[in-house]
C-alpha cells in the first residue's frame, strides 16, 4: 500500500511542474450500500442508516479553459454501516453488514467551469474492515476498482459536489445452494455521497 501511495504522490509532484496548480482539501458525506452487481437492492442503491465520512487532499491540475485534471487521495468509510441482518431472510445484499474503510484514489477529468462535471477511474485500498451480526469472513480483493460521476458548482475557493461511485470489482462471491437460495451473490460497493472542497493554496 505504502509503495501505491508513493507512486501516486510521485506521479501528483510530476504534473505539478506542468502549469498553476491548486491544491485543496475535501470532506464528505457518504451514503453507501453492498450491491449486487449493478442491481439495486429493495428498489434502492443507497441505505440512508449507512452513512460514513471522507476527508482528503485534491488538486487541480488545468488543461485548457475548460478541461482539468483533479486527481485525489481520500479516506472513505463505506460498505454497510448499519445492523440490518436479519437470520430469518434468505442471505442478500441487503443484509450484508461490513464497516469498510478505504484510501481511494480517484483520477477524475473536469469539465467547464463554474457548474461542472467530473468522471473518471477510482482505486480504493481497503485499509480496515469490521464485521457486524454477519461475518462472512475476509473479503475477496482487498482493492476496490471503479468509476465515480461528480456535479459540482464552484464559489471562489470552494467547491460544492454530489458524487456517484459504483464499484467493478466483487467485494465478496458468495455460493449459495439450495434450499437457501438457487443463485449466487457478486457484492460491490456503492456510495453516494456529498462533498465540500476547499482550494488551499495555489502554485
Amino acid at each position: 500500500m505504502i509503495k501505491k501511495v508513493l507512486l501516486f504522490l510521485t506521479v501528483f509532484s510530476s504534473l505539478s511542474a506542468l502549469s498553476q496548480i491548486n491544491y485543496g482539501v475535501t470532506t464528505g458525506l457518504n451514503i453507501s450500500r453492498l450491491n449486487e452487481e449493478f442491481k439495486a437492492v429493495n428498489g434502492s442503491f443507497f441505505n440512508t442508516s449507512s452513512m460514513g465520512l471522507k476527508l482528503g487532499m485534491f488538486s487541480e491540475i488545468p488543461i485548457n479553459d475548460k478541461i482539468l485534471l483533479s486527481p485525489k487521495l481520500i479516506y472513505s468509510q463505506m460498505g454497510d454501516r448499519d445492523k440490518n441482518y436479519d437470520s430469518s431472510r434468505s442471505l442478500d445484499a441487503s443484509n450484508i453488514d461490513y464497516k469498510l474503510d478505504y484510501l481511494t484514489i480517484p483520477l477524475n477529468v473536469r469539465f467547464f467551469d463554474k457548474l461542472y462535471v467530473e468522471v473518471g477511474p477510482q482505486i480504493g485500498i481497503l485499509i480496515n474492515d469490521s464485521r457486524e451480526s454477519l461475518d462472512l469472513g475476509d473479503l475477496d480483493s482487498s482493492i476496490d476498482i471503479g468509476a465515480n460521476l461528480e456535479f459540482g458548482y464552484k464559489i471562489n475557493d470552494f467547491r460544492v459536489g454530489l458524487n456517484v461511485y459504483h464499484g467493478f470489482t466483487n467485494v465478496f462471491e458468495i455460493e449459495q445452494t439450495p434450499p437457501l437460495s438457487f443463485r449466487d451473490l457478486n457484492i460491490r460497493n456503492f456510495a453516494l455521497s456529498f462533498n465540500l472542497n476547499y482550494i488551499v493554496f495555489s502554485n
